[in-house]
């Protein structure tokens, strides 16, 4: 692997043998070849493609189109606009040479099946997963047939099966392929095998987006014990384990399991990644929102802040995730009722999310709702009427006047009219308000309660 010393010797080989024997000569050619997979091989794909091209198109009218030598060339030069991303010149060359060599090699080659399977590669990285569904299909099967089914290509081919349908989000598919695999790559390659393990991982990740918790953990904690002890405890893969392992007790509101796993994974990507890297942040943000559930706002607020900090320093003031920490950095105020401190945060939230996302995104109108109930909660109704309504009108407009978030920010505005003792608008909203959450939430969801309670008080008040 010492291409500094090869190539300039294949160079001077290659033009010699140029000079000599013609640029056409099979020597000539196979020289440049090699001086191109020395090119290929230190990823400098910008030297090697020329070469191989021009030695692919003179192989192709001496050789012939469809001579081995000839489609081996064009393999590799469709691999190399592969590892540039350049997925639109290399799809139509994998393609036309894994239909030549399935007519000179047979479909059940391996060669021809390896080039159907970086065919299929490239239609996966444009996320195209309908073509590339059925030729990674087709290569496996192929694959348990010749290789068999416990070969290492033929259980990676399924692999890539298996994730193309969890990108799809249809797990219903993907997870029986992913336990199949990593059953089989236990007992070839071994349960600890980084292969195995990053199969199970995504088994469980599978078991995550279907929110099927208790399946999930289990393996998230198995796979993070092996990585552990092959990978290291700082590895990435181990803590990017880690991490998920929380987020699943995270989302069933274990927090007291949640925090130190976070915190340990925090701690590491802090001394291995960096205090400022984006992984790291994530998780601290992750840390600080377990805190905020627990409304343990003394712990959250100094992490949110701290990590808000940095990534304004990172990745710019107006990036989506710095403003959504400063927004729940925000919400730690609000729940504190330090309004003094909360409105200027969302306010600045607000009017950079609009910039940003847009004045009708979800999130903007989210942080405009909160900017509207610190107002209420300062009984400064005339600033929170024009907010709430204006939110609502928009809310209604991209969520639907059904949706729950519409429902309660109309809430929000009624109980502002009840609060000026305007009932009769107030129960304007408020019925349609209760009519709407009845229907869609049903009549003991704790938010149809609380709109029937104040639309009760509103008319003993009238009458």
């Amino acid at each position: 692997n010492d291409y500094q010393k090869a190539i300039p010797i294949f160079q001077d080989v290659a033009d010699k043998q140029s000079s000599t024997s013609g640029e056409n000569d099979k020597n000539t050619l196979n020289t440049r070849y090699c001086l191109a997979l020395c090119y290929y091989e230190q990823n400098d794909y910008q030297k090697a493609i020329p070469i191989f091209q021009d030695v692919a198109d003179k192989r192709t009218s001496t050789l012939g189109e469809n001579h081995e030598d000839t489609l081996n060339t064009r393999y590799c030069l469709a691999l190399c606009y592969y590892e540039q991303n350049d997925y639109q010149k290399a799809i139509p060359i994998f393609q036309d040479v894994a239909d030549k060599r399935t007519s000179t090699l047979g479909e059940n080659h391996k060669d021809t099946l390896n080039t159907r399977y970086w065919l299929a590669f490239c239609h996966y990285q444009q996320n195209d997963y309908k073509k590339a569904i059925p030729i990674f299909q087709h290569v496996a099967d192929k694959q348990s047939s010749t290789l068999g089914k416990n070969h290492k290509d033929t259980l990676n081919t399924r692999h890539m099966l298996a994730f193309c349908y969890h990108q799809q989000n249809d797990y219903q598919k993907s997870i029986p392929i992913f336990q199949h695999v990593a059953n089989k790559q236990s007992s070839t390659l071994g349960k600890n095998h980084k292969d195995t393990l990053n199969t199970r991982y995504w088994l469980a990740f599978c078991y995550y987006e279907q929110n099927d918790y208790q399946k999930a953990i289990p393996i998230f904690q198995h796979v993070a014990d092996k990585q552990s002890s092959t990978l290291g405890k700082n590895h990435k893969d181990t803590l990017n384990t880690r991490y998920w392992l929380a987020f699943c007790y995270h989302q069933q509101n274990d927090y007291q399991k949640a925090i130190p796993i976070f915190q340990h994974v925090a701690d590491k990507q802090s001394s291995t990644l960096g205090k400022n890297h984006k992984d790291t942040l994530n998780t601290r943000h992750m840390l600080a929102f377990c805190y905020h559930q627990q409304n343990d706002y003394q712990k959250a607020i100094p992490i949110f802040q701290d990590v808000a900090d940095k990534q304004t320093s990172t990745i710019g003031e107006n990036h989506e995730d710095t403003l959504n920490t400063r927004y729940w950095s925000a919400r730690c105020y609000f729940k504190q009722n330090d309004y003094q401190k909360a409105i200027p945060i969302f306010q600045d939230v607000a009017e950079k999310q609009t910039s940003t996302l847009g004045e009708n995104d979800a999130d903007t109108l989210n942080t405009r709702h909160m900017l509207a109930r610190c107002c209420y909660k300062q009984n400064y109704y005339q600033k929170a009427i024009p907010i709430f309504q204006d939110v609502a009108e928009k809310q209604s407009s991209t969520l639907g006047e059904n949706d729950k978030n519409t429902l309660n920010t109309r809430y929000w505005l009624a109980g502002c009219y009840f609060k000026q003792n305007d009932y009769q608008k107030a129960i304007l909203i408020l019925e349609d308000v209760f009519r709407r959450q009845t229907s869609t939430l049903g009549g003991n969801h704790n938010q149809t309660v609380r709109s029937k309670g104040l639309l009760n008080t509103c008319n003993e008040l009238i009458n």
